[in-house]
């Protein structure tokens, strides 16, 4: 493959008033009085790997206190 020369990208301007647009989407966000909050959610396959984990490591413990008390 041949390698691409990058121009620099052109400015739009000066910067954006962070205050101004941070109370402005906040506004937008923001849920009407008393909302809801969602419950947290792990990724797929997250607790289940959690519960193996823990059960092997229960596992070897006990398998390892078997082995000294022969």
């Amino acid at each position: 493959m041949a390698h691409c020369k990058q121009t620099a990208q052109q400015s739009t301007g000066g910067k954006a008033p962070r205050m101004k647009l941070a109370t402005k989407a906040s506004r937008r966000n923001a849920p009407a009085v008393g909302g809801v909050k969602k419950p947290h959610c792990y990724h797929h396959g997250t607790v289940a790997l959690r519960e193996t984990t823990s059960t092997k490591r229960l596992l070897i413990s006990s398998f390892a206190s078997l082995l000294s008390s022969i």
